[in-house]
């Protein structure tokens, strides 16, 4: 099976759409495109695989598994470093959404919801 991939004018209908004035399906869809993630990929990021450079933009770590199956996260240092470059409307997402991310949540790269401790 063969997938087509979008045109200009389909991101852009993308991009402005109005579920996307948010910036977590924004960051998601930037994830897709730009560092290439599908399906399971997108929970294996960890919000310490993006690392601020001097320049204004990332560097992102991405670890795939050769065999399609989920990243074993004690094999984290063999990864593939890609650049997001210093743009200012991408990076002003990127910065926005990093700085939402709660202080004691989980390491995931996508805000998950806080798991409360169970009183006996």
């Amino acid at each position: 099976m063969r997938s087509d991939a979008l045109t200009v004018d389909e991101i852009i209908q993308i991009l402005n759409h109005q579920k996307m004035d948010s910036s977590t399906p924004r960051i998601f869809f930037y994830n897709a495109v730009l560092l290439g993630l599908c399906g399971g990929e997108h929970s294996s990021l960890m919000i310490d695989d993006f690392k601020k450079r001097p320049d204004g933009g990332f560097d992102v770590w991405i670890f795939r598994s050769k065999t399609n199956q989920r990243v074993n996260t004690n094999h984290r240092e063999k990864g593939e470093k890609l650049i997001l470059p210093d743009n200012s409307i991408l990076v002003n997402y990127y910065d926005k959404y990093i700085n939402l991310w709660p202080v004691n949540s989980e390491p995931n790269f996508y805000i998950q919801e806080l798991k409360r401790k169970q009183v006996n």
